[in-house]
C-alpha cells in the first residue's frame, strides 16, 4: 500500500508538471507567434491597398521585435516612393494640359485657313484631343490613388438605379437595351461619389463595347459580407489570355484599338473601389460578353 501511495504520488506530480510544462508552452507560443500574426495581418492589409498599416514593435522576442521595425520601416519607403510615382504623373499631367490646350486651339485656327474637310487637320485634332484625354484619365488615376475614402452607409442599389438611370439615354442613342434588377433596397459601406464614378466607368465600358439590339444588364445582390454589382453586357467578350490583363493601366485588346478609349477606365474604377475597401472582378458572360462584379463591403472596415 505505501508503495502504492508513492507511485500515485509520483505520477500526480509528473501529471502537474507536465500540465504546467504545456500551459507555460501555450503561453510561451503564444508569446512569440503574436507578433507574426500581427506582422501578417499588416502585410495583408498592404497587400490590400491599405498602404498605412502598420506592426507594433513593442512585443515578442528581441529578434520579431527588430523584424517589425524593420517591415514599417520597409512599408514607410514604399508608401513614400508610391506617393512620389502619383505626385508625378499628377504634376505631369496638369502641367502638360496647358501646352496642349494651347497647341488645340493652333490647330483650329490652322483648319480655318485650310479647306473644309482636310484629312490632315482632321486627324490631328483626333489625335490631339486623344491626348487631352488621356492626360485628364491619368490626373484622375492619380487623384483616385491618393485620395481616402469617405465611407457612409449608402443605399448600393438606389445608387446603382440612379447610375442606370443617367446612362440609359446613351444606351438608347446606341440602340443598346440598359436594364437594372436585383435587390431595389441593401446597403453597404462605401464612399457614394467614388463608387459612382466607377459605376460610371464599368457601364461606358460595357455599352461602348456592345453592339447594337443586344442589351446590357446591371444586377444588384446582397451577400453575406459584402453587396455586389454586376455589370453583364453582350459584346465580343474577351478571350482567357486577355482576361489575365483586363484593367492594367493602358491596356486595350488588339481586336479593340479602333474602339475610343485611354485604357485607364476601369484602372481608375479599381482604384476608387479599393480605396474603401471593394474590389472589381472579371470573368466571361457565356455565350459573349463580359461581365464585371463591384464588390464593396457590409461592414466598416476603417471603423
Amino acid at each position: 500500500a505505501r508503495a502504492l501511495r508513492g507511485w500515485l504520488l509520483i505520477a500526480a506530480g509528473e501529471v502537474v508538471a507536465m500540465l504546467v510544462a504545456v500551459g507555460a508552452a501555450i503561453r510561451l507560443t503564444g508569446w512569440v507567434l503574436l507578433p507574426v500574426r500581427t506582422l501578417d495581418a499588416a502585410t495583408h492589409d498592404i497587400a490590400s491597398g491599405r498602404m498605412r498599416s502598420r506592426v507594433a514593435a513593442s512585443g515578442g522576442p528581441p529578434e520579431l521585435r527588430r523584424l517589425a521595425r524593420s517591415f514599417n520601416e520597409m512599408a514607410d519607403n514604399v508608401e513614400n516612393v508610391l506617393e512620389q510615382q502619383r505626385a508625378f504623373v499628377a504634376d505631369a499631367s496638369h502641367q502638360l494640359r496647358n501646352p496642349l490646350a494651347a497647341l488645340l486651339l493652333r490647330i483650329e485656327l490652322l483648319a480655318l485657313e485650310l479647306p473644309e474637310g482636310n484629312e490632315e487637320i482632321a486627324s490631328v485634332r483626333t489625335e490631339g484631343k486623344r491626348l487631352a484625354q488621356v492626360l485628364d484619365d491619368l490626373l484622375d488615376l492619380a487623384l483616385a490613388e491618393h485620395a481616402g475614402a469617405d465611407l457612409q452607409l449608402t443605399d448600393i442599389g438606389a445608387l446603382t438605379a440612379e447610375r442606370v438611370a443617367s446612362w440609359r439615354p446613351v444606351a438608347e442613342e446606341r440602340g443598346v437595351a440598359l436594364r437594372a434588377d436585383g435587390s431595389a433596397a441593401v446597403t453597404a459601406w462605401a464612399d457614394p461619389i467614388a463608387l459612382s464614378s466607377a459605376l460610371d466607368a464599368i457601364i461606358d465600358n460595357a455599352l461602348k463595347f456592345t453592339p447594337a439590339d443586344e442589351e446590357v444588364r446591371v444586377t444588384v445582390a446582397s451577400g453575406r459580407d459584402d453587396v455586389t454589382v454586376v455589370v453583364a453586357d453582350r459584346g465580343p467578350g474577351l478571350t482567357a489570355q486577355e482576361m489575365e490583363r483586363v484593367g492594367d493601366r493602358f491596356w486595350r485588346s488588339t481586336r479593340h484599338q479602333n474602339v475610343q478609349g485611354s485604357g485607364l477606365g476601369l484602372s481608375i474604377a479599381q482604384a476608387l473601389l479599393a480605396a474603401g475597401g471593394g474590389s472589381l472582378r472579371y470573368a466571361a458572360h457565356e455565350p459573349h460578353g463580359l461581365r464585371v462584379t463591384v464588390s464593396v463591403p457590409r461592414d466598416n472596415l476603417q471603423g
